[in-house]
């Protein structure tokens, strides 16, 4: 299976309740880790026009 594509992060990552929840893979297990949209401002992970992008994550 590819760790990339569109259907790939339809699948792995998801906007839950003003959180991103993404889900990968440990030991051939899944494992959901959460991440707070502060996190991702804090670090500068913002697209053109501001917007939060997906791509730091």
């Amino acid at each position: 299976m590819g760790h990339s594509g569109p259907q790939w992060i339809d699948d792995h990552i998801n906007f839950v309740d003003g959180h991103w929840e993404v889900t990968l893979d440990e030991d051939g297990k899944p494992v959901t880790v959460t991440v707070q949209p502060d996190s991702l401002v804090a670090q500068g992970a913002r697209g053109s026009g501001e917007s939060i992008t997906w791509m730091p994550m």
